[in-house]
């Protein structure tokens, strides 16, 4: 029994370096490194751990659109292309096609009710505001019709009922317009930037043909240049026409100002004085000089309803008045002969087709204009498309209807912007 203790206790006072040493002496010695690994392990599952949690989190506020890009645009400096290409969704076929219903109620059923478009896409506000500028129109023509009705049409009747006749159809033109535009914008067809230009220094030329029938020839083709010099406050012009046979010419000047200006290019009131003299050498022949002052104001939709934005409106009002002077039969010797008064108004509207293309449309009464002079209870409409060539070359065609009609094109070189 003894020696039986004895064997076993032996092996407890092995040395390290003896080769009968059981493993559980080594196993001791590998404890430390074990113990090493198992830390660095825990450690890089931890690292693991917070790089996941980290990623999930920037996942989800990219989701939530917390996250942008430093060199991203903002959203309202992108084009279509570029928004969608960021991430911005706008909407699925459904709401597409929903929409092109839109524009075309509006351009249908939107002619009798205004704003029918922004209406049927659940914008009460602009339709609202699009039906309310037609009560106005249909209640200023309405109005002109019954003055000169209870008047009897005499001349004084025309102090009023003239002007608005004149604003009230405009009016009612544009909030029309206005409809079918904000409807088509909301759609993406896509408004680009206003681009018609209000300051600079400018020349310009053109051809226009003028086609009346109370004209001896039938038609009238003019050559037409002029200058304006813009420096936003504080404007002034000069303009001729000549017509090809040298015997019809036209001088003009305009000089105004714009005493408060707004936030945006095409926000301002202003004020200006225009004069014109006339020599017309066909039959008939006759002089005439004309002044006019009148004021008016332009404003960017936008700042009351957003899908109208770069969409400019206006309107202007003031005296004219003309002095004639006709030949005495006798000889070839003018005398002054009459003075007629009258009262401009114009409505105007003008936003961007495409980013160089920008379109123009007016209703005006200007008594005198050759459009206007046959038959002077006519309104006239203009429209104008002005092309941008390059940074300063406009390309300009402009179309008038009234008593006859008007066409012309030209070029418009910027000097200074």
């Amino acid at each position: 029994m003894a020696g039986s203790v004895l064997a076993t206790s032996l092996p407890s006072f092995a040395q390290p370096g003896d080769a009968s040493a059981p493993t559980g002496a080594k196993n001791q010695a590998k404890q430390p490194a074990q113990k090493s690994k198992t830390k660095e392990a825990e450690e890089d599952e931890l690292f693991r751990t917070r790089e996941v949690r980290e990623s999930q989190e920037a996942e989800a506020r990219e989701r939530q659109g917390e996250v942008r890009e430093i060199d991203e645009k903002p959203l309202e400096e992108m084009s279509l292309e570029e928004a969608k290409e960021a991430g911005f969704i706008f909407g699925d076929q459904a709401e597409e096609e929903s929409r092109s219903a839109a524009i075309f109620l509006a351009a249908t059923a939107g002619l009798l009710v205004h704003g029918a478009g922004h209406w049927y896409v659940d914008e009460p506000t602009t339709a609202l505001y699009l039906l309310v500028a037609e009560g106005v129109s249909v209640g200023l023509m309405g109005s002109a019709f019954l003055w000169r009705w209870l008047s009897d049409d005499s001349p004084a009747s025309q102090v009023y009922a003239g002007p608005a006749l004149y604003a009230g159809l405009g009016l009612f033109g544009l909030s029309y317009i206005l409809d079918v535009i904000g409807t088509a914008q909301n759609s993406q067809i896509g408004i680009a930037e206003n681009t018609r230009r209000a300051r600079g220094i400018s020349v310009a030329a053109d051809y226009r043909y003028l086609g009346l029938e109370e004209l001896s020839a039938g038609s009238l083709q003019l050559l037409s240049a002029g200058t304006t010099v813009d420096f936003g406050t504080f404007y002034f012009g000069g303009r001729t026409d000549q017509e090809i046979s040298l015997e019809t010419s036209v001088y003009g000047a305009t000089l105004g100002g714009r005493p408060w200006q707004g936030p945006f290019t095409h926000d301002y009131v202003f004020a200006e004085v225009d004069g014109e003299w006339l020599n017309f050498g066909g039959i008939g022949g006759f002089r005439r000089l004309s002044g006019q002052v009148r004021a008016g104001v332009s404003f960017e939709l936008g700042h009351w309803v957003s899908q109208l934005r770069r969409v400019a409106i206006g309107a202007s009002i003031g005296y004219g008045r003309h002095w004639y002077a006709f030949p005495i039969p006798s000889g070839p010797e003018l005398k002054h002969a009459i003075e007629v008064s009258y009262i401009p108004v114009e409505t105007f509207l003008h936003f961007n087709l495409t980013e160089r293309l920008n379109a123009r449309l007016a209703y005006e009464y200007r008594q005198g204009d050759f459009l206007q002079t046959a038959r002077p209870g006519l309104g006239m409409a203009s429209l104008e498309f002005l092309y941008r060539s390059t940074n300063r070359l406009d390309l300009v065609l402009r179309g008038r209807l009234s008593g006859g009609f008007s066409l012309s094109g030209g070029l418009r070189l910027w000097l200074w912007e």
